[in-house]
């Protein structure tokens, strides 16, 4: 086991870890033993702010991407199922072409 102690040789309750690029800060609570690892008694991580706002930036395109997908194989399951037709006919972007 090990415990925690600061620069004048105090046992440290509560241990702090800044925020990196990747990760937030980590706080995390110790019980009255100090000991590490089973003296932890809670750990709460803080959002990334940088990396929250590269999510959303990231989600909403992904969410654009799937709905344009659908419409897209929407699409095509309509030009499959009109196998019986002579001649097919497409529309891009609400524009018919006929061939």
């Amino acid at each position: 086991m090990v415990q925690v102690h600061d620069a004048d040789g105090h046992q440290k309750k509560n241990l702090t870890m800044p925020a990196g690029v990747v990760v937030g800060e980590i706080r995390a609570e110790l019980s009255e033993d100090g000991q590490l690892p089973s003296g932890i008694v809670r750990v709460r991580e803080d959002i990334n702010r940088f990396n929250q706002a590269a999510s959303e930036i990231s989600s909403v395109s992904l969410m654009g991407w799937r709905s344009e997908n659908n419409d897209m194989n929407k699409r095509m399951a309509e030009l499959r199922s009109s196998a019986s037709e002579p001649a097919t006919s497409m529309t891009l972007r609400g524009i018919p072409a006929h061939p």
